[in-house]
């Protein structure tokens, strides 16, 4: 079967976007949602290796643009398995395909003056279903937290304004407030 909408219409589109709508990063994920949205159903262009769990989480990259414009990944979370609370530095769209996810979303409410350090409120929760796509803004709608709450691996695409891997971010702890630096490593199907 040959799906109506894949990875290269995808790609093809999303490059279109970023190029019109240039660093307005509210522009492109408001027009990218409807996309993604529209990759999410019909997924049978993806290599099923890419819907197998290594481990608590794994990112499987499926395109990095040759300018690092953005880069896509389906991310396998296994179950019981949540994410700290992090931010990524760019525009995001997350997209569920398999599974159920919670997103916990943070707001910055310090003035950032004190290194090491920051104080989060909550900015909002949404229970994210098949097909349902969340977006990221930074440094404003970027910082979140993601926890799988299916009884089986869950699965969602993620579209990024850059490539992630070996990125520096930041995780943040809610009790003490202490940022630690990480980076998170995609992994290559041959």
């Amino acid at each position: 079967m040959i799906a109506t909408y894949n990875l290269a219409a995808f790609v093809r589109d999303l490059d279109a976007l970023v190029a019109r709508h240039g660093d307005d990063q509210r522009a492109i994920v408001t027009a990218g949602k409807p996309l993604l949205a529209r990759l999410l159903q019909d997924m049978s262009w993806l290599d099923p290796r890419c819907c197998e769990p290594r481990g608590p989480s794994v990112q499987y990259l499926l395109y990095k643009h040759p300018a690092d414009k953005f880069s896509i990944t389906a991310t396998v979370f296994d179950v019981g398995y949540h994410t700290t609370v992090h931010n990524h530095g760019t525009w995001g769209l997350i997209g569920v395909y398999h599974g159920t996810e919670r997103e916990e979303r943070y707001k910055r409410i310090d003035d950032g003056s004190r290194p090491g350090y920051a104080r989060l409120r909550p900015a909002g929760e949404a229970l994210n279903t098949p097909g349902a796509v969340t977006h990221l803004i930074a440094p404003e709608e970027d910082i979140h937290r993601i926890f799988n709450l299916s009884p089986h691996p869950s699965l969602s695409i993620h579209v990024y304004g850059a490539d992630l891997d070996g990125r520096p971010r930041q995780q943040f702890d809610l009790d003490t407030g202490e940022i630690r630096e990480f980076q998170t490593r995609n992994v290559f199907l041959a």
